[in-house]
């Protein structure tokens, strides 16, 4: 998967912007912890806030022949919630964690639970391309880790897996399926994926200069010889052009009709 995983990045990133402790430190890929959660502002000082890495993995898909990505397949969504030594979180005011300790799996709980209402609870666009991108939700794990640097700080964090199954890869050279529509709707008004936005949607209607049956051939994964066979394509191996309309064809000659047990 290519073109799923980066929809459902992005997607779950712009979902969780804003709705949790962590604020705006959203990461859509992995990343180092300890440069991110003890990197300094300009007077020197650390960040106290949480920091969430959102990354996909164990992609899988089903395929036939030589088709890639042509059929729905299945991912792992990985939620990566990093704690500093000391955490302050703002809720009706400021609260100082120690994570240290025991304060350390009880933030990481919180935040997880601010992660699940922000899928179900966020911005109706992204909302809507998570829920096209994903079909179903297969299997849920959670572990906590404890990263120690070697000059002996410690790091909390929660691992979160969600297995999904999702949407097949898109077709080349067709316009955009309805989820795919979705996603493009809601990259245009974000300053982060409005640039983004019509690269992705050339990525998926291109090539337009194919005939008809070229990109069928290349949506099917097979081989042009095959694609004559069929019909769809001109029989002279000479035309690049569109086939006949089969709809406009005339029949020469008689047609035997069988039933089914005839057909081996």
């Amino acid at each position: 998967m290519s073109l799923v995983s980066f929809g459902l990045r992005l997607a779950v990133s712009r979902l969780l912007a804003g709705r949790t402790w962590a604020e705006d430190r959203i990461h859509n890929s992995p990343m180092d912890p300890v440069a991110d959660v003890f990197r300094q502002d300009n007077n020197g000082l650390i960040d106290q806030r949480p920091l969430i890495a959102v990354f996909t993995n164990d992609e899988k898909g089903t395929n036939e022949g030589r088709d890639i990505g042509g059929r729905p397949g299945s991912l792992d969504l990985i939620f990566f919630i990093y704690m500093p030594p000391t955490t302050m979180v703002a809720e009706d005011g400021e609260l100082e964690l120690e994570t240290r300790d025991a304060g350390g799996a009880m933030a990481l709980d919180l935040v997880w639970h601010q992660c699940r209402a922000a899928l179900v609870l966020g911005p109706q666009a992204w909302r809507d391309v998570y829920e096209a991108l994903v079909t179903k939700i297969t299997d849920v794990r959670a572990r906590p880790i404890l990263i120690e640097t070697e000059k002996g700080i410690r790091v909390p964090a929660k691992e979160v897996i969600l297995t999904m199954d999702a949407v097949p890869e898109p077709d080349l050279g067709k316009p955009l399926r309805p989820y795919w529509q979705k996603l493009d709707a809601a990259m245009r008004p974000a300053a982060a994926a409005a640039p983004l936005a019509d690269i992705v949607k050339a990525m998926i209607e291109e090539p337009s200069n194919l005939a008809a049956w070229q990109l069928e051939r290349a949506n099917l994964a097979v081989s042009e010889a095959a694609i004559r066979a069929l019909g769809i394509a001109p029989i002279d191996p000479t035309k690049t052009t569109d086939g006949p309309d089969l709809d406009q064809a005339d029949l020469i000659g008689d047609i035997d009709t069988v039933g089914p047990d005839a057909v081996p």
